[in-house]
Parts: structure tokens; sequence; C-alpha cells
């Protein structure tokens, strides 16, 4: 067992997405049985270990898990769920550009009179045509993004 995953269990149960401590914080307000962590602007919560800051993702990851190997991220299966549902099975490894590929995106823009379609895929941009309104511009991007990132683009209805 890796020290930082020992350390996690050490200090937090795993409950639901969240982190409940089995210590006390150093501050008044951290007692045992409290959800661990503060929610950030963007939603996401993050979690002081040993005096530096956290997302509390990945420390569930890393605590339930082990280790995150390098070059993957921790990416979140359900974009559309509140950036704080870090349930664990809500997590899963993924490289860099899958991890992108999950965020929606509008794909277009206006150039010339008409909407452009376009995409990113492993660092290359692919032209998807032109379009004469946005609403057929950005399904060409989302059909692509589907043929490309496959179970890691993003949820539409």
């Amino acid at each position: 067992m890796s020290k930082m995953k020992e350390k996690l269990n050490n200090l937090f149960e795993y409950r639901d997405g969240e982190l409940i401590r089995k210590v006390s914080g150093r501050g008044r307000s951290s007692k045992v049985g409290d959800s661990a962590g503060t929610r950030r602007p963007d939603g996401r919560v993050q979690v002081k270990v040993d005096g530096k800051d956290y997302l509390r993702y990945r420390l569930i990851w890393i605590m339930l898990n082990g280790e995150i190997p390098e070059g993957l991220d921790v990416d979140h299966i359900d974009n559309d769920a509140p950036k704080s549902d870090d349930r664990i099975e809500n997590l899963r490894l993924a490289t860099r550009t899958q991890n992108l590929h999950n965020i929606e995106a509008k794909g277009c823009c206006w150039t010339r009179g008409k909407w452009r379609a376009q995409i990113q895929h492993q660092g290359k941009t692919t032209f998807l045509g032109y379009f004469k309104c946005e609403t057929a511009a950005h399904f060409a991007y989302l059909k692509a993004k589907k043929k490309y990132a496959k179970e890691f683009a993003p949820h539409v209805a």
C-alpha cells in the first residue's frame, strides 16, 4: 500500500463521494465525523492534507484504488452531475485527451458568413465543414466528438 493511500485511510473514511474525518483537523470546526473539504468557486471540493490542498476526487481515487498512474487523470464520468459528485462509481482513469473530450464545447464559430465546425483530437484540428446554422454546426461537432472520444464524449440528448 502506498504511503499516501495509507495516510488517507488513517485520516478519512470514504462515504458516498465524501471523505469523513477519522481525526480532528487543526481548526476548531474540523471534528471527527465531519465531511472534509471546502467547496471552491468552480464547484469542486478541495481537502487539505499535511498543509497541501488536493482535489477531493483525486484523494478518493488514491484512497480506494492506489496511486494515479503517470500520464493519467481522474475523470468524472457524468459531467452533467454537480462538479462535487465524487462518488467512486462516477470516477475513472483517463488520458488527458480523453478527459478533455468530455468537456462539452460549442465546436463552431461564425466566419465568412457561415458557421464553421471543427474538432481537436490528439493535437490535430479536423475541419468538419461550413453550415448555414449554428445548430447544424454544433451537431456535426458532437457527432465527431462521439466518433473520436467514444465513451468519453459528453452526454447529450
